[in-house]
C-alpha cells in the first residue's frame, strides 16, 4: 500500500513476504530516499538503518544487531500480546471515531501506538 504524507509517498509493508521482497531484493531501490529534517536534527540520518545507505559499514554492523536482537523469534514472540493489546487499542479508538463521526487523526493514532509500544518495551525483560 503507498500513502501520500504531505509531499512524502510513503510505501506500507504489511506482510512478512513484502518485507523480505523489499529489504533483500528491492533494498538499493528503497535506501536512496529523502532524508526529513527530524532525522538530521540530532545526527539520526548518521546512525540510523533507516537513512543510512546500505553499503555503509555502520548499516551492516546495525543491521546485524537488528537481525540477531531485535527480529530474532525469540524477541517477536516475547511482544505477541503487548502488539495485540497495542492493536486492539487502536481498533477501539478507530471504531469510536468511526460511531461519534469524528474524523480518525491518523498522524496521533500511529503516534500514540509507536509511543506506548515503545514505552511498554522497555519494562519488559530481555
Amino acid at each position: 500500500m503507498t500513502l501520500q504524507l504531505g509531499r512524502i509517498p510513503t510505501v506500507v509493508i504489511s506482510s512478512a513476504q513484502a518485507a523480505r521482497e523489499a529489504l533483500q531484493t528491492h533494498d538499493l531501490a528503497f535506501s536512496s530516499r529523502t532524508i526529513p529534517g527530524a532525522a538530521t536534527a540530532h545526527s539520526h540520518d548518521r546512525l540510523s538503518v533507516g537513512w543510512l545507505p546500505v553499503s555503509s559499514p555502520t548499516w551492516r554492523s546495525l543491521r546485524k544487531i537488528m537481525t540477531l536482537h531485535v527480529f530474532a523469534a525469540r524477541r517477536l514472540d516475547s511482544t505477541w500480546t503487548l502488539r495485540r493489546r497495542i492493536l486492539e487499542d487502536i481498533i477501539a479508538r478507530l471504531r469510536r471515531s468511526v460511531l461519534s463521526g469524528l474524523p480518525v487523526e491518523i498522524a496521533e493514532t500511529g503516534f500514540r501506538a509507536v509511543f506506548n509500544f515503545l514505552s511498554m518495551c522497555c519494562c519488559l525483560p530481555i
